[in-house]
């Protein structure tokens, strides 16, 4: 029954709900935000512009930070570096971003993965695991 519903949603020529208006609105808005977090460049995100990243993939990814925190507490930088993981910038962005190596944003994803899952791992596998959570 829920796989006829996810084929129905692809089926191009079924009217839009006002549930598919608000998804479509919210991934705009997450795609939006994350823009500016993907390019390095002279712009540095402040506080409001973490919040809004938090928010908009909350409300994509069903409350992905409150989740997360739920499951491993996490400090300031690791729910930041989770986030950035989540909507896929790339490390050397968020290195950029945070001003330090590219080793020192590895090492602290493969400890996250550790930390979350409790098993030996890597920075590769903590993306794997952050983009299908």
């Amino acid at each position: 029954m829920e796989e006829e519903l996810e084929i129905e949603k692809l089926n191009p020529e079924r009217e839009l709900t006002m549930e598919d208006l608000r998804r479509f609105r919210a991934e705009c808005c997450l795609e939006y935000v994350v823009m500016q977090f993907r390019e390095k460049r002279s712009w540095r995100p402040g506080p409001e512009d973490w919040v809004r990243l938090y928010w908009a993939i909350d409300l994509v990814h069903a409350d992905f930070t409150k989740r997360l925190q739920e499951r491993v507490y996490l400090t300031d930088k690791e729910l930041k570096i989770a986030c950035l993981t989540k909507v896929k910038v790339q490390p050397t962005v968020i290195a950029w971003l945070f001003s330090c190596s590219l080793t020192d944003i590895s090492m602290t994803r493969k400890r996250l993965y550790e930390r979350i899952t409790g098993e030996r791992g890597s920075a590769p596998m903590f993306d794997l695991w952050m983009w299908k959570f």
